[in-house]
């Protein structure tokens, strides 16, 4: 894990009550197979009012339904799309191989078309920088930041926004420091990073501080998920928020001191919150025959009304330690 020292001029408290954030979900959550017209009523009905979908989730509903019904379906749902992230060789992250770079920036246009039919919805594209199979095997920085600014550029021809998944720790703890990096080199399309507080809590010691040692402005999309660590059980399990081991209260007000007050999404892919407990709950069963659609629609529902109470109790807890703060 890494120490990050902040400024303690910047280690500042501010109020991040439940008004502050809107309510967001990624399909990981529910599951990567749902057809983004059941993961849009799911999560609609489960009180979420923004959506993280696969680039390849949006095109399938669009060939299906077209894209006018598409969106008459998120809007009766209450749901925006606020993120697209993109599939394998589109890119899905920075680390393709070079001989497949330009393959992969023409199809990068075809996606920024794509995010560009829902920027009413203010949908923006999210790259993915993966954890290295061993260490100081990723990407270097150079090839790392003008492959981001490239995509960032084709991003703004379309008037999308670019932001950047980093889960390689050797990157992530130089994440301040590349994004002003980007920022100089492009200050008109500037990526902005994503926060994934799993990630951020297995990296370093104190997630909290590594957030709030991020240049204001830097944040442009904050991923929720709770992490439990027990060596007996093996590698860190990405669980529901409040369920694990992180500390919300400071992990927002970190997002909160370098500027970030939009969204917290969660993402927990669905084999951490079992399909097979969701059945359960629905009374579905938990033989290993096909359940009937309908079925499958009730454990999408479920999976994301659990997600949801778990955000809303996060959020609670952290008013309510706010509450006790003040009345100190």
């Amino acid at each position: 894990m890494t120490n990050i020292n902040p400024d303690p001029a910047r280690r500042c408290r501010p109020s991040v009550g439940r008004s502050w954030w809107e309510r967001s979900v990624d399909q990981a959550t529910a599951g990567y197979d749902v057809p983004l017209p059941a993961f849009a009523r799911g999560a609609g009905a489960a009180g979420f009012a923004a959506l993280e979908v696969a680039a390849h989730h949006v095109a399938a509903a669009e060939r299906t339904l077209g894209t006018g019904p598409l969106q008459h379906l998120l809007d009766a749902a209450g749901v925006r799309i606020a993120r697209i992230s993109c599939g394998t060789g589109v890119p899905a992250d920075l680390t393709v191989p070079a001989a497949a770079w330009p393959q992969a920036l023409r199809r990068w246009n075809s996606t920024c078309a794509l995010a560009a039919r829902y920027r009413h919805h203010r949908a923006e594209l999210t790259v993915f920088v993966p954890r290295p199979a061993s260490p100081g095997a990723g990407l270097d920085a150079a090839t790392l930041t003008r492959r981001a600014l490239e995509l960032a550029r084709a991003a703004a021809a379309h008037g999308i926004a670019l932001h950047v998944e980093i889960h390689d720790p050797f990157h992530l703890a130089r994440a301040g420091w590349l994004w002003e990096s980007w920022r100089a080199a492009e200050p008109a399309a500037t990526p902005k990073l994503l926060v994934d507080t799993a990630t951020y809590a297995v990296v370093f010691d104190d997630p909290a501080t590594a957030i709030g040692a991020l240049p204001v402005g830097s944040v442009g999309w904050v991923q929720v998920a709770d992490v439990v660590f027990d060596a007996a059980q093996g590698p860190p399990r990405r669980v529901l928020p409040g369920t694990g081991q992180t500390d919300w209260a400071g992990v927002l007000h970190a997002c909160a001191a370098v500027g970030y007050h939009s969204a917290l999404s969660v993402e927990v892919p669905c084999a951490a919150v079992p399909r097979s407990a969701a059945r359960t709950a629905t009374g579905g069963s938990l033989r290993g025959d096909s359940p009937q659609p309908h079925m499958e629609s009730d454990v999408t529902a479920e999976l994301l009304r659990r997600a949801a109470a778990a955000l809303t109790a996060v959020l609670h807890s952290v008013d309510t330690g706010l509450e006790t703060d003040d009345a100190v």
